[in-house]
Parts: structure tokens; sequence; C-alpha cells
């Protein structure tokens, strides 16, 4: 530093700078103030939202602008602190070089954040083709500062022409944001998206037209206290952007962010209280911190209206996505019904065709079969009779079969019929026990009956009842290779008023695994299934029956090998 400079430094008793923006050189009533708020404020709203939205183009050009608007307001506030001309020169260089990219920054945010696209290309070349003279000239000669003004004691660099080629590239980028937020306005139909670009386009334009004005008046009129009135443009702008945030959402940031945000603010006005003591400026922080105090009334109460509202929405989203998974369900049970009736008709048609072709037909063949086994066409050798027996045997399973299908298809489309009347279940069951005993006798089986009752009514279908206990007789028989078969009529121990058919054996057994499925259609054990040829429909058939009837039926077994007992319960008539 030369010596000339050095005692004008002296002579106008500029002091030291502390971390650069704290000295006595400052005698402006607002400077801290109207560079510290915005500051903090500027780069806590620029940060929060980038962290929030990474991904929007919006958000990283709105932090770019808010943080190029913080480096600028630290760089002049340097210029209001420091007692050195080289910092003076240097970081007023700076200054003008980051001022228009703050306009440029705000520019592509506006654009992002109004069309949701990137600017184009040939737009892009145009803007850093008007920026290249400022970053390219400004520090490398005097045609941004000419020099240092020695004339008093304000520590003032003179500008040159290339400063005032900034300001007005500042105009042309203001006039440009205006122009494109006002066509966008016009093409916009929604009233919500139009209030939407009002705001944004008064908050930017209000930022830079103040900050520019500042700036102007500063140049002009050697006021730069004055000037500082400008920057009060980017606490508007912020609260501009709040209350987008809170009422359009228009960054997507939930409820908590909007509370830090006013928390910020009233503890960076607060903070203001301390930094100066002069009176004066308590006056003016005093209203300040009464208004942030209004404006995070209205922001806390708008975000609780936000919040509502997205509770609201998303219950409106879950409702409308049930209703669409009711629609599309209700829809495919539809179809589905519509298959299965198609499906339940051609059940019908084949049925009623294996009941008229295949019965008949199996019927006449039966006949045949125990004629030629009876001698009717002559005397025929013991292995003819055997192979008319096995006929006749496979004919019966197919009539059965048949029996069984008829009676299912019957059951499952409520059209079982019955015709009730009060019946004796002890002639009825010892009319079957004796009409199977040569079946019994073939295998040298003990077949018994008994009753613990001599008269024992109730009110059943005969026929189909009869189907019943002579199913649960003969499957005794059939699964029983050695031993007895006892059948019984008796009171149920656990309900008097019903009676109860009982059979039992000492036949194949049931192992545990099966007894509960036993009663499902096409279900049999698995030892039976191996050993013993069935249809597995008639235990399902006779528990349909049963339940019709207000029974009940069940089975019983210690395990395979171990026998087994079937009960069938009814009321007394």
């Amino acid at each position: 530093m030369s010596p000339q400079i050095q005692n004008f430094i002296d002579l106008c008793g500029w002091g030291a700078s502390r971390f650069l923006i704290f000295s006595q050189n400052i005698d402006g009533l607002l400077v801290y103030y109207s560079h510290l708020m915005p500051l903090i404020l500027a780069l806590a709203l620029g940060v929060f939202v980038y962290l929030k939205n990474r991904e929007s183009l919006a958000s990283r050009w709105l932090f770019a602008a808010m943080l190029l608007t913080s480096v600028w307001l630290f760089f002049d506030l340097i210029l209001w602190a420091t007692e050195k001309p080289a910092f003076v020169m240097f970081f007023w260089t700076l200054v003008n070089i980051v001022e228009p990219l703050i306009y440029v920054s705000l520019l592509f945010f506006i654009y992002a954040f109004i069309s949701g696209k990137d600017i184009p290309f040939k737009r892009k070349a145009i803007i850093f083709a008007l920026l290249l003279p400022i970053v390219v000239l400004a520090p490398t000669t005097n045609l941004g500062l000419e020099s240092f003004d020695l004339s008093n004691c304000d520590r003032n660099a003179v500008e040159g022409p290339l400063t005032f080629y900034g300001y007005t590239l500042e105009f042309v980028l203001l006039f440009w944001v205006i122009s494109f937020g006002v066509r966008s306005f016009m093409q916009s139909p929604a009233k919500a998206e139009r209030q939407r670009i009002m705001l944004a386009i008064f908050g930017a334009a209000a930022f830079m037209l103040s900050f520019s004005a500042g700036n102007i008046i500063g140049s002009l009129l050697f006021n730069w206290e004055l000037g500082q009135l400008g920057l009060f443009g980017i606490p508007l702008f912020v609260a501009i952007l709040s209350y987008l945030i809170v009422e359009h959402q228009a960054f997507n940031i939930r409820v908590i962010g909007v509370h830090v945000l006013v928390t910020g603010l009233i503890l960076i006005s607060g903070s203001i209280l301390f930094i100066e003591t002069v009176e004066s400026v308590r006056i003016v922080l005093i209203p300040s911190l009464i208004l942030i105090f209004i404006l995070s009334y209205y922001l806390v109460r708008g975000a609780e209206k936000i919040e509502q509202r997205e509770q609201m929405e998303d219950l409106a989203k879950d409702l409308r996505k049930s209703s669409e998974q009711i629609y599309a369900y209700s829809k495919d049970l539809s179809d589905a019904n519509e298959k299965l009736k198609e499906l339940d008709k051609l059940k019908s048609e084949f049925l009623s065709f294996a009941s008229h072709q295949v019965k008949a037909p199996m019927a006449v063949i039966k006949g045949y079969a125990s004629l030629v086994r009876d001698g009717n066409y002559g005397k025929v050798n013991t292995e003819v009779k055997e192979v008319a027996r096995k006929i006749a045997d496979s004919a019966d399973r197919m009539i059965e079969l048949v029996n069984n299908l008829l009676d299912m298809r019957k059951i499952e489309a409520g059209k079982m019929e019955y015709d009730m009347k009060k019946t004796d279940l002890v002639d009825m069951t010892e009319d079957i026990v004796n009409d199977l005993r040569p079946l019994a006798d073939e295998k040298k089986l003990d077949l018994s009956f008994e009753s613990q009752v001599p008269f024992a009514k109730a009110v059943v279908d005969p026929i189909k009842f009869r189907q019943i206990i002579f199913n649960f007789v003969e499957n005794a028989i059939k699964y029983t290779p050695s031993g007895w078969v006892k059948a019984q009529v008796l009171e149920d121990a656990q309900r008097p008023s019903n009676l109860v058919v009982k059979v039992a054996d000492t036949g194949l057994g049931i192992a545990p695994s099966t007894i509960t499925k036993l009663f499902q259609e096409f279900n049999r054990g698995d030892r039976a299934h191996k050993e013993i040829r069935g249809t597995g429909l008639g235990l399902f058939i006779a528990k349909k029956i049963v339940e019709d009837h207000g029974g009940e039926i069940w089975a019983e077994s210690d395990g395979e090998g171990k026998g087994s007992t079937f009960y069938v319960s009814v009321k007394k008539a």
C-alpha cells in the first residue's frame, strides 16, 4: 500500500475490520439489518428448498439465485466494513460480476417454475453472450471500476461504463421475466395456476426491481445508505415464496418445513437486535418483528389448512382407489359369474346326458349280466358266472356314480326335493341289515343289529335317508376285511331329543388327517382309495341330505387298522 493511501486512511480514521464485516466504519443506520437478515433468510430458503426437491429444476435454479444473493450481500457488507482500498476494489469487482448472475438465475428459475422445462439453448446462448463482457472484462480491465475515490472518506470506487452496462442488462432480464410471466398468465386456463404464476412473477419482479433501483440510486446519487432500501425486496420475495410453498405447495414441501422457516424468521430478526445498539435501529426492528410474527401466524395457520387438505386429498385418493378396485373386482366377479353360469349350464347338460345316455344302458347291461349269472340262458360254468358277476358289479358302480352326480348337481343347485314322512328308523335299519347280510356272509363277517329303543320315529325322506344308512352299512362291509359290523339305533346322549343311527366296524379305520375332510366331495381315505373302489361322493351327498334334515353326521376312528364308527343324528318325531 502506497504511503499516500495510508496517510489518507489515517486522516479518515478508518478502523480495522473484524471477520471482514464487523467494524466501526459502518455508520449506516440499516446496513446490518438490510444485509444480514436477507442473507441468512435467502440462504436458508434456497438450501431448504433444494434439499427437499433435488430433482426439481426450479428448486436448483432457486438455490443458485439465493446462494448468489447471499454471496453478493456478504461481499457488499465487506465493502462497508473494510478499511483496505485493495479489498474495496476486489470485492466491488466481484459484486458487479455476481449481481447480473443473480438476475440470470432468477430468470431461469421463473422459466422452470412456470413451464416445468429448462430455458431453450438458443436463449441461453444469448444470455451468456450478454454476460460475457462483464465476466471477462470486469476483472481484467478498468472498464468496470476506473479507480479508488480519494476525494472523500466514503471508501467508494469510481464505476466505469461496464458497471452501467450491467445495470442495463439487469433491466433487460427484468423485462424478460415480466413479459414471460404475463404471457404464461394469459395462456393458463386454471385459476389456481394463474394465481401461482402471478405471485411468483410479482415476487421475482419486486426483488429484481428493488435490487436494481437501490444500486442505481447509490451510483447516481452517491448515497449508498439510501440504496440499502432496495435490499428489502429480498425479504419480500422470500415472503411470497413462503406463501407459495404453503398455499400452493409449490415445491411439495411438507408442513414441518414451514414451521422451520417461520422459526428461522423470528430468530433471525430477533438476533439483529443485538448487532446494533443504536436506539433508532431498535425502533426499526421492533415493527419488523411484529410483522414477522403476523406472517408466521398466517403461515402456520395456512400450513395447518394444507395438512388437513392433504389428509382429505389422501382420503379421497384412497376412496377413489378403493372404488376403482371394487369396480374392477365387481366386473371380474360379474364376468366370472357369467362364465360360471355357462359352465353350470354345460354341467347340467352333461349330467342330463349322463342320466339318459349312460344310466339306462348300464341298467340293461346289469340286467343281462345277472340273467347270464343266474343261468336263465342256460347252464354256465363257474368262470362265466364270475365274469357275469364282475360285469354286473361294474354296471352297479357306474349307475351309482351317475346317481351320485345327479344328486350332487341337485344339491349344488338347491333343487334337491324331499318327501318328508314320519319313519321308524329301527325298522328301516333292521331291513337294511337283512338286505346286506348276504354280502357280509360272502366275506365271513359278523353283521348284527340292535336297538335300545323299541320304536324310533323321525320325520325324514325315507328313500334318501335309507340311502344314507344303506351306504353306512355297505361301506362298513366293503372296508372290513375280517371281524364284525354292528348297526344300532339309540337315543343321542348329548341331545335327548335326537335319535342316532350308529354303524361300527373293525375294518380299515381312518387316519386322523383324513377324518377332518372325509365328508368333502371326491375325498376318501388313502388306504381305502388303494384297496376299495368308490366315487368319493357318497359321504358328501349324505352330509348334505342330513343337514337339509336339520341333523348332524360325523365319523370316529382310533386310526388306520383300528376300525371306524359312523353316526347320523336327527330329531325325534
